[in-house]
């Protein structure tokens, strides 16, 4: 049934915030429903859950008298608070949204908007806002926020390659403008598919094959990502000296170290061990053939796509390198504690999933990783509260090994900071185990765990 014009010019008189402004013609719990499956029905989605508290919010002003709404209206400001710290998305139960609404990926939403009308798929980092609480009737600004670091990309290409393709994935902050007056050849990645890095890497490697002349290496770097003056020369040397080596990399720093604790611990993160490596990062140098030769990334990984591809390699009797040399400034714009829990949870679902693929291979892929994940991020926590409940309240002191083993680990790292975070990032993690594990059980599609 088509609206009303009534109805159609109450969809946009600005909610007061005193009456349940959920769409008209659809109950609560029906609306709850409808959300779950446009949100993939994943119970483990924060979009699901941050559209689910502002259908809560607003259905609350529904209830009569306001003695009655008042502890509903406490459940609410709690929830809301913590969509905003865990799954980093703002969107208050004033901002009128519609139906089968999907906040897709994860974080930087800050969703204050007027409307948000029917069929609406808002991805991270994205803002709605108005300038002035005046404008009620302005336009919101949508923004992807990547143009600068993908500027500087262009920039630091100079005249080192024959041939650059920027495979795209819906950009539209000026991206594609950018690569073309770059003079960069531009690959539109099909968005009708679930999009993934490994996806896009192989489209890229499928484009630069098909040339008159494909090149012998290529360079992969992602977009928030600058190269260093002289890595090209370094490697092309290496893998042209080396003819069984498939995979170059170098040293990848942190653009800005200094800018959070989090940036600083990725620094430290890149700072891997020179010589014949079992991984590299996204940032590599590859031996066309030899990607050819084992098919490429394998395009249905949401992350962990580069080790996964150099375990194939190896299997085929090729070698990676890491080198002695600088590489890339990586842009982590890493400075919220959100941020950071959900790219240690990505680690974890690379975990369960790298273990589930290959786990029972001589090499025991992610194994080890995600034994520890679940020691100590599930089994311990669930012992110690097992054993406080039905043997002694006693057995809660052993929650001090968490501080013992941050204790050992900062003596032998020599920094307390990453101590600390690489035992709190055990709990990520066995949150992306358990993402995983559910998805698989469920047949939920795989989607990106973003923290940016």
């Amino acid at each position: 049934m088509s609206e009303t014009p009534e109805q159609r010019a109450a969809r946009f008189v600005p909610n007061p915030g005193t009456r349940n402004c959920n769409p008209e013609g659809i109950s609560f719990w029906a609306l709850v429903a409808e959300d779950f499956r446009t949100n993939d029905s994943d119970l483990l989605s924060q979009g699901f859950w941050t559209l689910f508290w502002h259908r809560f919010g607003n259905w609350r002003m529904s209830v009569r008298p306001k003695l009655l709404r008042a502890p509903l209206s406490l459940i609410y400001r709690i929830m809301f608070k913590m969509c905003e710290w865990v799954a980093g998305m703002m969107l208050p139960y004033t901002v009128r949204v519609g139906r089968r609404v999907r906040l897709d990926h994860f974080g930087g939403m800050i969703l204050v908007a007027h409307t948000i009308g029917d069929d609406v798929i808002l991805r991270q980092n994205t803002t709605l806002g108005i300038a002035r609480t005046s404008e009620n009737q302005s336009r919101p600004i949508i923004g992807r926020n990547e143009g600068a670091r993908f500027l500087a990309c262009l920039e630091a290409l100079g005249e080192q390659f024959c041939h650059v393709v920027y495979v795209d994935s819906g950009s539209t902050d000026g991206s594609l403008a950018a690569a073309a007056a770059a003079g960069v050849e531009v690959v539109n990645l099909d968005m009708r598919q679930p999009f993934t890095a490994a996806r896009a890497r192989n489209a890229g490697l499928d484009r630069l094959s098909a040339l008159p002349e494909p090149p012998e290496f290529v360079q992969f770097i992602d977009g928030d990502c600058a190269l260093q003056p002289g890595w090209v020369a370094t490697a092309t040397a290496f893998l042209s000296d080396n003819p069984r080596v498939a995979m170059a990399c170098g040293r990848r720093r942190e653009r800005f170290p200094g800018a959070s604790v989090y940036n600083r611990l990725i620094d430290r993160e890149w700072d891997t061990p020179v010589g014949r490596v079992r991984a590299t990062g996204g940032d590599v140098m590859g031996r066309r053939a030899a990607l050819e030769q084992v098919g490429g990334f394998d395009p249905a990984l949401i992350a962990g796509e580069e080790p996964e591809l150099c375990l194939r390699l190896r299997g085929q009797g090729w070698d990676i390198w890491r080198l002695d040399a600088e590489m890339t400034e990586h842009d982590a714009a890493l400075t919220r504690f959100p941020q950071w829990w959900q790219r240690a949870k990505r680690a974890g679902y690379t975990y369960a999933e790298g273990a589930a693929m290959y786990g029972a291979t001589p090499e025991r892929h992610k194994v080890r990783a995600l034994q520890s994940t679940l020691l100590w991020g599930l089994a311990l926590p669930l012992l110690i509260l097992l054993a406080a409940l039905f043997l002694t309240p006693w057995a809660l002191l052993g929650v001090l090994l968490y501080p013992a083993q941050v204790a050992r680990l900062a003596r032998r790292l020599g920094d307390p900071a990453q101590a600390l975070f690489l035992v709190l990032a055990k709990f990520a993690e066995t949150a992306g185990v358990l993402t995983y594990g559910w998805r698989r059980l469920s047949g939920a599609r795989a989607r990106l765990i973003e923290y940016k």
